[in-house]
C-alpha cells in the first residue's frame, strides 16, 4: 500500500468518526428543543434552549428533547364506551356543606419558550406526561379549593363567580411554572 492509500484511509476513517458521532436534529415549528448532557461535569439540562430548525449535537453524550409551545388543549373527563366507564379523569369536590360536585375541565394552555429548559429540568418528563401529573394536580386542587369556599346552593347559582376564581388561582399557580392558561 502505498503512503498515499493509507492517508486516504485515515482520513476516510476519520471524517466517517466524526460524522458517525455526530447527531442531527430537526426542530419543528411551535416547539423547543432541549439539550440534555448525559456525562461529565455538566450532567443534566443545558441553559440553553435550542432554536427551531436543525441542531448539530454528539448522540453519545446529548439528548434533545422536543416540547411543544404551541396552544394544547386538556379534557379531564369520564369516558364511556358501550355502557361502561373506560377512564374517568373527572374530578369529584366538596362544597363547604360537604355536598359533591363532579367537574370534568377542559383546559387550554402552552408553554412559555423561555421556561421550557426550567420546566423540563423541574420534572424531567415530556409534556403529556406533565398533564397527567403536576397539571392535574394542579388543575384539581384549584377547583377542590375553590369549591370549598362556597356551599351547594351558591356554587350552583354563582357558577360563572366559581369559574373565575378557579381561573384566577390556576393563573397564579401555573405562571410562575411557566405555564399559560389560554382558556
Amino acid at each position: 500500500m502505498s503512503n498515499l492509500t493509507k492517508l486516504l484511509i485515515g482520513v476516510s476513517v476519520l471524517v466517517l468518526m466524526i460524522f458517525g458521532f455526530t447527531g442531527c436534529e430537526r426542530i419543528d415549528a411551535g416547539h423547543v428543543g432541549v439539550k440534555v448532557n448525559l456525562y461529565g461535569d455538566g450532567k443534566g439540562v443545558d441553559d440553553v434552549t435550542e432554536v427551531t430548525g436543525w441542531v448539530l449535537y454528539n448522540p453519545i453524550s446529548t439528548k434533545i428533547i422536543e416540547f411543544p409551545t404551541y396552544v394544547q388543549h386538556k379534557e379531564y373527563k369520564a369516558i364511556i364506551e358501550d355502557g361502561k366507564l373506560t377512564s374517568d379523569e373527572s374530578f369529584v369536590v366538596n362544597s363547604k356543606d360537604g355536598s359533591e360536585f363532579h367537574c370534568s375541565p377542559m383546559v387550554n394552555y402552552s408553554v412559555k419558550r423561555e421556561k421550557v429548559p426550567f420546566i423540563f429540568g423541574m420534572y424531567r418528563v415530556e409534556l403529556d406526561r406533565i398533564e397527567e401529573g403536576f397539571l392535574k394536580t394542579s388543575i384539581f386542587d384549584a377547583f377542590r379549593v375553590v369549591a370549598n369556599s362556597y356551599n351547594a346552593d351558591a356554587l350552583i347559582s354563582n357558577r360563572q363567580e366559581f369559574e373565575i376564581k378557579v381561573r384566577q388561582v390556576l393563573e397564579k399557580q401555573l405562571s410562575p411554572e411557566g405555564f399559560v392558561l389560554q382558556q
